[in-house]
């Protein structure tokens, strides 16, 4: 089992950017996050804007060169984080002000990593009946191997090496209406989420934790120390 792809989303409920390696170090990959949209409804007061009020916000995405962020605009415009020429458009698209929050540690939901399995989408895809994207899920790490099994993730327990770092499981990540939304024609489909419900009680990924930080990067070996089925799992 080995790592295919690595994601990380500079600004929360935007799209991300694919990386071939990364240092990861606690809270999970750098710059992960790191930004927030701000909404301005008066009923949410000091929370973020994400997906799951406005998915016009995935229409947007965020990238790291040298150090800085930048968005990108629905229109292919590229903007510095810094600069207010994104944030007026976005505010203009969903008819609402909105600011920018910068945060020292991640705006994550939950653990310091996501990771899923493309065994698992390609179940999910043949329960679904059309190709499920792997950004539908937001994932930092997708792992493949040619012995992976779909689902296999959920008894996965311990630690992991992978690359220089090692992770530990937390538990499976359960899912949220975000995933209904195709990332790259924002179409919704809810029968999406209730088929992930029905089939797999909710549940699609697992959370990591960082125990060790360290460079991984695509192609790693995936190594599950410890697992509820086996001593150790590696394929």
């Amino acid at each position: 089992m080995r790592v295919v792809q690595i994601w990380r989303y500079p600004v929360k409920s935007m799209g991300g950017e694919p990386l071939r390696s990364v240092d990861v170090g606690t809270g999970g990959l750098p710059f992960d996050r790191r930004y927030a949209v701000m909404d301005s409804d008066p009923d949410r007061p000091g929370k973020p804007l994400t997906a799951r009020i406005d998915k016009r916000l995935l229409g947007y995405a965020a990238g790291v060169r040298a150090g800085v962020t930048y968005v990108r605009t629905p229109a292919g415009e590229e903007h510095r984080i810094d600069e207010d020429v994104w944030l007026d458009a976005l505010a203009r698209g969903i008819d609402r002000p909105v600011t920018r929050r910068v945060s020292e540690a991640p705006i994550h939901d939950d653990s310091d990593v996501l990771v899923v399995s493309a065994a698992s989408l390609r179940t999910l895809a043949d329960e679904y009946g059309a190709f499920v994207h792997p950004l539908r899920f937001r994932p930092n790490f997708v792992v493949d191997g040619p012995d992976l099994t779909g689902f296999l993730e959920e008894s996965w327990a311990g630690d992991i090496n992978v690359g220089a770092a090692v992770l530990r499981v937390a538990y499976p990540c359960e899912r949220c209406v975000v995933t209904t939304i195709d990332p790259e024609s924002l179409e919704t489909d809810p029968k999406f989420l209730r088929l992930v419900v029905e089939r797999h009680a909710g549940n699609f990924g697992v959370y990591c934790s960082v125990v060790k930080g360290g460079i991984v990067a695509v192609g790693d070996e995936w190594r599950v120390r410890q697992s509820k089925r086996a001593s150790e799992v590696r394929v």
